[in-house]
């Protein structure tokens, strides 16, 4: 019985979370880096009313439901959903770029590592603002290959 209560209990759990979602933020800091949060209260109260807001959650897209929609469009309808996909590509793009080179300029700002004899305080903020890096590194890169897997399905579809 017990068993089953647990099994119930981290199935819901599980379920709950498969359909939360956030936001995520973007904006400048006082050094002109852009940054990327998901807590608005990180955010200076001034740029709040210009802050960029991202779903974290994208909509999967599916190659069938668009190869069925677009057989039964006319060839300038389906000419106008490339000129958008391509700008939604150019949009997407211009994004990686600019967090890329935010994450180029932070890890310039970040410098070379302590000295072996720095105190141990100094040492632990390094590595804690190196990891942090390294994290949001993986994420840019893992952005940067659905993009890159975005472009391919495009090039596909209009025969590249």
């Amino acid at each position: 019985m017990n068993l089953k209560y647990l099994f119930s209990v981290a199935a819901i759990v599980l379920l709950l979370a498969a359909t939360s979602s956030g936001e995520i933020y973007q904006y400048t800091d006082e050094g002109g880096v852009v940054r990327f949060t998901d807590d608005v209260s990180l955010i200076p109260e001034d740029q709040r009313p210009d802050v960029k807001t991202f779903e974290s959650v994208q909509s999967n897209y599916s190659l069938e439901e668009t190869v069925q929609e677009s057989s039964t469009l006319s060839e300038d309808t389906w000419t106008g959903q490339v000129r958008i996909t391509a700008k939604d590509l150019d949009a997407m793009r211009d994004d990686l770029l600019r967090e890329f080179n935010a994450l180029e300029a932070e890890k310039k700002a970040l410098g070379d590592p302590p000295p072996k004899n720095a105190k141990s305080g100094v040492k632990a903020e390094y590595t804690y603002k190196v990891t942090d890096l390294n994290r949001r590194i993986d994420k840019y890169q893992q952005r940067n290959r659905e993009f890159q897997k975005k472009v391919d399905e495009f090039n596909s579809q209009i025969g590249r």
